[in-house]
């Protein structure tokens, strides 16, 4: 019996993206059939039909995302949906109907330090779990912050509502520099100089008192004064 040889091309359903967006809500690929891109963003990709879903509905073959809205595979690199129309600066983030491009502000839930170079250095903008704030890095190395705080922590830390400093790195790798800590009972103040000598600001003696509280001391020295006096200056 005499063999004979048949040559045959398959080729499967195919068009630009434009054709397929046209139609996409539309067409209902019979189950196992093969939709190919040949042109258009999504080029190379392919579909296969349930005998039920319009060709707009279906995900690619190869989709990480279910939705067939969010990560897919072109030309054997990974793109997500939507890249090219979003604008700079915006990121990615779960929504109510899948990944979307969205500006992130001060107010986005997980915003990350937002940073804006000047002429003179960089200045931060912190949202984060546990406190926030803003800081100032200039080219001189000086560092100044203003922030609040959730009050974990040790040593300055514990208990620590807000801060308040300005700090400079040194050549031996510690940063010099004056701040103020805000906790609930009272606010302390360390200089330059007191922190280089180890002087923390919980200490003793470093809370910050105003007019009236030095008014008040001026009393008790006065009526202690007074009470030598009136006892022929003998103290006892």
């Amino acid at each position: 019996m005499a063999i004979k040889n048949v040559v045959s091309v398959i080729q499967l359903r195919n068009g630009p993206q434009s054709a397929w967006d046209k139609v996409a809500q539309k067409y209902i690929p019979k189950a196992g059939e093969a939709c190919v891109v040949t042109e258009g963003k999504y080029k190379g990709q392919v579909k296969f039909g349930d005998g039920v879903t319009v060709w707009g509905e279906l995900p690619f073959s190869g989709a990480i995302s279910s939705d067939n809205k969010s990560i897919f595979v072109v030309d054997g690199k990974i793109e997500i949906a939507g890249y090219a129309e979003a604008l700079v600066g915006q990121t990615l983030r779960k929504g109510e109907n899948g990944l979307e491009w969205f500006t992130l502000d001060a107010n986005s839930i997980g915003a990350v330090p937002k940073i804006a170079i000047g002429t003179n250095g960089k200045s931060y903008v912190f949202n984060e779990t546990d406190g926030g704030g803003v800081k100032f890095v200039n080219n001189n190395g000086l560092e100044s912050f203003v922030g609040v705080h959730d009050g974990s922590g040790d040593g300055d830390l514990s208990g620590m509502a807000a801060q308040i400093y300005a700090d400079k790195k040194t050549s031996d790798g510690k940063y010099v520099g004056s701040r103020i800590n805000v906790y609930q009972d009272k606010i302390c103040y360390v200089s330059q100089n007191e922190k280089e000598a180890g002087v923390s600001a919980k200490d003793e003696g470093q809370e910050i008192a105003t007019v009236g509280d030095v008014n008040e001391v001026k009393k008790d020295v006065v009526m202690n004064t007074d009470t030598l006096i009136l006892d022929g200056g003998n103290a006892e």
